[in-house]
């Protein structure tokens, strides 16, 4: 039998054993070091975020302006990005929209957080934010740098720099001057093209429209294009012709323009004096067409004149007013003259009519003296061969008489 000693050795070796097999350990860099810059009970805790953090490592040094700040608390993945926590001295002083960037001491260094301050700084850093990744950067690490190195002395085209710089050398060789003189127009060239950008690019997409329609309508341009030659032929075989058409188009702009410039203020004239015209046709409207209509079937309305004329006759009541007053006051003037009613201004009735239908002259010659001028009763019939006696006796003529004047009958001798 084991004496209890050994017994509670044993056992307590096992459970040493089985605390030490639950933990992980990471190194000595995932140990927090004593004596870490910002480390105190006072620090400002930050978290930022980075792209990329290379070869970082908590204890790692976070740095301003070169100078050691703070210390890199934690490291971890957050996002598919990578997440740090650091612990920075109560007395650092940046904006709360810091950049934050990863660096290297030297190409085989450690690395350390190098925290900036923007161009325009906002706020203050205080314990508890929280850098966002778009504020995060990296420097390119010694890996980056050697392989761009191996990049640009294998291949990368190194070996031609020296025929770039001979050619160079012919083109600016003498051309000192002309050089100096082409860079600042350019620069201006340059800038005008920037400040117009937006000019710029709207005509593009302009042009980038009209060649979409243009291909749209491809079939439309090829048909029309296929007819312009055809129609140039034309226009070379008649080109003699045209020239002579536009020669003499000058000589009438020639004499038509000094007749414009002439008249125009009477043609100017004219036009308004039109315009109450046409305003007037215009507000006829209907009527006027309706009034064309009435003079083809004058004088029987347009809606009566097919019961009113059939075949070969037209139904017709027609009375005449022939007596002496009844002429008198249709062709007679209130001054006296003789006229057509409602046509004035037309020359004296007697002396128009005078020469066509003999005895007219009489005729008007009574009607104009009512009649009662003539001869006495009992003078013989047909004496009176002088203007405006009929013989007739009493005051006013018969219809007899009247035809008579009208037709030349009514003379000395009678028919």
């Amino acid at each position: 039998m084991r004496p209890p000693s050994l017994r509670r050795l044993g056992l307590v070796l096992l459970v040493g054993l089985l605390l030490l097999s639950g933990c992980k350990f990471d190194g000595i860099d995932s140990m927090a070091l004593p004596g870490g810059k910002g480390t105190g009970d006072d620090a400002i805790k930050v978290t930022v975020e980075l792209p990329d953090v290379g070869t970082l490592t908590p204890n790692a040094q976070v740095k301003v302006d070169d100078i050691a700040v703070g210390t890199v608390t934690a490291v971890r993945v957050e996002n598919w990005h990578a997440v740090a926590d650091l612990s920075l001295e109560r007395d650092v002083d940046l904006p709360a929209n810091a950049l934050a960037k990863v660096g290297v001491n030297t190409l085989l260094g450690s690395a350390y957080v190098e925290l900036t301050a923007p161009a325009r700084a906002e706020g203050a850093l205080r314990s508890g934010d929280r850098i966002p990744l778009e504020h995060g950067r990296a420097y390119p690490s010694t890996e980056q740098v050697l392989s761009a190195a191996s990049l640009a002395l294998n291949g990368g085209g190194l070996e031609q720099l020296s025929t770039i710089t001979v050619e160079l050398n012919k083109v600016l060789g003498g051309n000192d001057r002309a050089v100096a003189d082409l860079l600042p127009r350019l620069d201006s060239f340059v800038g005008t093209l920037d400040g117009q950008r937006g000019e710029i690019l709207t005509a593009v997409r302009d042009v980038a429209r009209l060649s979409q329609r243009f291909a749209r309508d491809r079939g439309t341009i090829t048909a029309a294009l296929d007819e312009i030659g055809p129609a140039l032929d034309v226009l070379a075989r008649n080109r003699p012709d045209l020239t002579r058409a536009l020669v003499a188009l000058t000589r009438l702009s020639e004499v038509a323009t000094p007749l414009v410039g002439r008249v125009k203020d009477d043609l100017v004239a004219d036009l308004q004096d039109l315009v109450p015209v046409l305003q007037s046709i215009r507000a006829a409207g209907n009527s006027a067409v309706s009034a064309l209509g009435f003079a083809v079937t004058f004088p029987f309305a347009p809606e009566t004149v097919q019961n009113a004329c059939r075949g070969d006759y037209c139904n017709l009541a027609l009375t005449l007013d022939l007596t002496n007053s009844s002429l008198l006051n249709g062709f007679i003037r209130p001054d006296g003259s003789i006229g057509v009613p409602g046509l004035p201004g037309l020359p004296d009735l007697g002396n128009l009519l005078g020469g066509l239908l003999p005895g007219v002259s009489g005729l008007l010659a009574g009607l104009t003296t009512g009649g009662a001028q003539g001869s006495t009763k009992g003078s013989p019939k047909g004496s009176g061969a002088g203007a405006g006696s009929t013989g007739s006796s009493g005051p006013a003529s018969s219809l007899t008489e009247l035809l008579g004047g009208l037709l030349g009958t009514n003379k000395a001798g009678g028919r």
